[in-house]
């Protein structure tokens, strides 16, 4: 009797290890849709009230315009940025200089590398506190095409900028350390799958039964290619 369970338990095996060869479609779940695309919010308000949140930016007081600023932002208007951008020149006030980076950071989107080019250019600015503040918002950002900016900022006449900028560049070169050993850890495990799935697809079936059924293991230990 023992011996007719032990080949039962083996048929069903074998069935379930051609199942999972087979990708086991017919089990599974048919694919949901993605969820429709939300549209942005709507503004509050409408474009002669916009024109005049855009006067408030050119205030008198550095904390009008800086609000003006962030409710550009906070409605999503396509003048938000190049506005933020002529501040940022222009401005008189490096406080107020120094949260534009800030704002310009947070809501890079699809224009990061314009918000970059920007923050790169407030390197040079008259003010060191908002040197330093694009140096660190650069390295926040991972921005390693500033490094030569960051070099020539050794020579800048206030020690505290040209401590950030070594500060920035140590940042910096760790970072680029890291991802360079990322890409070649990816790139090695993409080399093996490679490898394993181009060995697996010209073995016989006994074999593909045999490692379905945990009989032998792939490199990674589990019979699939690490997939």
């Amino acid at each position: 009797m023992k011996y007719y369970v032990a080949v039962l338990v083996l048929i069903v095996a074998i069935i379930a290890a051609v199942m999972r060869l087979n990708g086991g479609s017919s089990a599974s779940a048919p694919k949901l849709p993605p969820p429709p695309v939300q549209p942005p919010p709507a503004p509050i308000i409408d474009p002669a009230q916009e024109a005049r949140v855009i006067n408030s930016t050119k205030d008198e007081n550095p904390d009008v315009r800086w609000n003006a600023a962030l409710f550009l932002v906070n409605m999503r208007s396509p003048r938000a940025k190049p506005i933020i951008f002529w501040m940022l020149h222009n401005d008189q006030d490096p406080d107020l200089k120094v949260k534009l980076i800030g704002l310009l950071a947070r809501n890079a989107g699809p224009d990061a590398p314009e918000v970059l080019r920007q923050i790169e250019s407030a390197v040079h600015d008259p003010s060191a506190k908002v040197r330093i503040a694009a140096m660190k918002t650069l390295d926040d950002m991972g921005d390693f095409a500033a490094s030569p900016l960051l070099t020539k900022s050794l020579t800048d006449q206030n020690a505290n900028v040209r401590r950030q900028a070594l500060l920035s560049l140590n940042d910096l070169q760790s970072k680029w350390n890291a991802k360079v050993i990322a890409d070649m850890k990816a790139q090695e495990k993409a080399a093996l799958e490679a490898a394993c799935r181009e060995r697996l697809a010209d073995e016989p079936l006994w074999q593909k039964l045999a490692r379905a059924l945990g009989f032998t293991e792939d490199h990674n230990g589990n019979g699939n290619c690490g997939n």
